[in-house]
């Protein structure tokens, strides 16, 4: 028999990431997700200045505009547990 669950109760959406102004983290740009690879990685550093997505390692990362999202820009972050980035996604 199914019951009411909610994808909420399996996963947490939009979790909250901090991330200092000025503090030098890895940084994912669209270009660093390849359609049909599931993981993509950071190929580099850059300091947070307070704009892009923030997400951990291990977070799915999904495109933001539909010409990406149409051709398959959709990832897990690979990187060390707790590793904390941002990009261009």
């Amino acid at each position: 028999m199914f019951t009411n669950i909610t994808l909420s109760e399996f996963v947490e959406i939009n979790p909250k990431v901090t991330i200092p102004k000025g503090k030098e983290v890895a940084f994912v740009e669209m270009g660093d997700i390849t359609p049909g690879r599931r993981y993509a990685a950071s190929n580099s550093l850059r300091k947070f200045t307070g704009g892009g997505s923030k997400f951990l390692a291990g977070d799915i990362l999904f495109a933001r505009i539909t010409p990406c999202l149409e051709n398959g820009k959709i990832a897990q972050y690979k990187a060390p547990q707790g590793t904390i980035a941002f990009g261009s996604i």
